[in-house]
């Protein structure tokens, strides 16, 4: 999330936190389908991000004068769609992101599965990354003019410095 802001206009990240997204100036809160995101947020299935400059309480509920980030996740599609994402790199980076969405009853009832593993070390010693993400969701279309989508998703994160003993 944090590179992704990074190229945004009025979005600045604090140099020793970058977890701290400020939006004009001021601390933005950040959503997730609208509603106030918790702690472990990941892009594996994310669809879009929004930032909104400006006060929008009457969109957000809480905001401040600077605005907020919202992050938009993939809905399930009645159009069958994969996609596999991989990448390697320097730091002993490994990242793999498998994304399938698609109908299971025609025009009634559609699936979408997101698994992603991410692997890496740093560049600081003995600091490292390790991220398992599954999400799985289910969209009903009783009627043409309504729809019910269900979304469980989890997160398994390890991050930190590897126990070590100095001698």
């Amino acid at each position: 999330l944090v590179d992704v802001l990074r190229s945004a206009s009025s979005v600045a990240l604090q140099v020793k936190d970058e977890s701290m997204i400020l939006i004009r100036g001021y601390t933005g809160p950040q959503f997730v389908n609208g509603l106030p995101a918790g702690a472990g947020l990941t892009l594996y299935d994310v669809d879009r991000i929004e930032v909104v400059k400006g006060p929008n309480a009457v969109f957000a509920g809480i905001s401040n004068p600077g605005g907020t980030v919202n992050l938009i996740k993939v809905k399930p599609s009645f159009v069958a769609r994969h996609s596999l994402d991989t990448s390697f790199g320097s730091f002993g980076h490994q990242r793999a992101v498998l994304r399938s969405t698609g109908p299971l009853i025609k025009d009634r009832l559609a699936y979408s599965v997101v698994l992603g593993h991410t692997d890496e070390e740093s560049n600081i010693d003995s600091m490292f990354t390790k991220e398992d993400f599954y999400s799985a969701g289910l969209t009903w279309k009783p009627l043409s003019e309504l729809t019910f989508t269900a979304r469980y998703s989890n997160l398994d994160r390890e991050a930190g410095r590897r126990p070590h003993t100095v001698v």
